[in-house]
């Protein structure tokens, strides 16, 4: 998404400090001709933001954020004046503290000199300064520069909307104090603004430990669109249903994640989407005993997006299980004699497909992926499998 492209006039700071006396130039004209006459001279220049997503759209831990500038030196030739302009590019938000903006992070080669915050109405900001030095008079090309950033899971980082503001000043305070306001973050312009797609920090551990703080305690009765970044494990030690109603709970599992349904407890997912974002997740583990019901999810970006223990149940219908390695794995080789199946209570209309191709394995991850899906069913040592009503496989490698 291209977001904001401005061309600001040019930008002077204190002319007098260019002009030698006249009867010092005159006398010492051949020693010093050739030197430079830094900092204050005219300058001007064009930013613009992006994001990974489009329609200003941004997913945290995911998605990066491109700053592209150009800043140029617009002094006449003849009067020999290089510009020495520091790039301040900075992010907003209301309501939090310092800390809660750590996670902003740049991840371009061009190496800050300085990083600080800044508060400016409701907002606080987080603010990199970048140099361009010796830009040549008459210049109008100027420099370019590209500056990336990504936010990750430090802290809690609770904004909805993210405020990215560029402004251009002299390096030298003596050249004036003012800056040039390019891309103006401090303002009410929506067309400025992120909009965050998850908003909270990952959350990790058993789904009774986090129930009423991160976790809906009324999820049966009482469901309503969540939201949520699953890092590590996810242990459901507690019936919990996750449920888009007419819309879509979103869970992002982080590279290798995986939720854990135990014995005798049951997870519910109904309209959910399920994804990762450059690497793929380990996916929904369903011990024998557990219940997984999907209804109308998206099983996207996992190693096995379900992997099915001997005596598991399973409740599936009308999903889609797009670029996993696997889409349903069924190793029943730890299961006992007579026991090495799955009880499928439904399973009918599921599509097991490759679409956009694999993501990367995380760390640790046994197998090597190619573009295509290995399998949508894999079966190990099972016994009389039945598939069901009305799957579809398609574009994968193994079917």
């Amino acid at each position: 998404m291209l977001n904001r492209l401005t061309i600001a006039p040019p930008h002077v700071g204190n002319p007098g400090r260019h002009f030698l006396p006249v009867f010092f130039l005159l006398t010492c004209f051949i020693v010093f001709n050739n030197l430079k006459a830094q900092d204050c001279a005219f300058f001007s220049g064009t930013a613009d933001f992006s994001t990974t997503n489009e329609n200003y759209y941004f997913l945290p831990f995911c998605d990066k954020i491109t700053i592209s500038t150009n800043v140029a030196n617009y002094s006449d030739p003849e009067e020999n004046l290089y510009a020495d302009v520091y790039i301040q590019i900075s992010f907003g938000a209301n309501g939090l503290i310092d800390t809660q903006l750590d996670g902003i992070t740049y991840t371009g080669s061009l190496q800050p000199v300085n990083v600080d915050y800044f508060v400016s109405g409701p907002a606080l900001y987080r603010r990199f300064w970048f140099a361009a030095s010796d830009l040549e008079p008459g210049d109008f090309v100027g420099q370019s520069n590209i500056f990336t950033f990504e936010v990750l899971p430090e802290d809690y980082f609770v904004a909805t909307v993210m405020f990215p503001d560029v402004r251009f000043v002299h390096q030298d305070p003596s050249c004036g104090t003012n800056p040039l306001v390019i891309i103006d973050g401090t303002g009410d312009n929506p067309d400025e603004h992120i909009y965050f797609q998850l908003r909270e920090t990952p959350i990790t551990g058993s789904v009774n430990s986090l129930l009423g703080t991160r976790l809906n305690p009324l999820s049966f009765t009482n469901p309503y669109i969540e939201f949520k970044t699953i890092e590590g494990t996810l242990v459901v030690d507690a019936d919990y249903k996750f449920n888009g109603g007419t819309g879509k709970t979103q869970l992002y599992l982080m590279p290798g994640a995986k939720i854990l349904v135990e014995d005798g407890y049951k997870l519910h997912l109904q309209n959910v989407d399920i994804f990762t974002c450059d690497k793929l997740a380990a996916g929904i583990e369903v011990e024998g005993g557990a219940l997984l019901n999907a209804d109308n999810t998206a099983f996207n970006d996992c190693r096995f997006a379900i992997d099915a223990k001997p005596e598991a149940i399973l409740e599936l219908k009308n999903n889609s299980f797009t670029d996993n390695y696997i889409g349903l794995n069924l190793d029943m080789s730890q299961g006992s004699s007579g026991s090495r199946r799955v009880q499928f209570n439904t399973m009918e209309g599921n599509v097991f497909k490759s679409d956009l191709g694999l993501k990367t394995p995380y760390a640790g991850m046994p197998e090597a992926v190619e573009y295509r899906g290995y399998c949508g069913i894999r079966l190990s040592q099972y016994q009389d499998f039945n598939i069901g009503k009305n799957q579809t496989f398609l574009s994968l490698a193994n079917g």
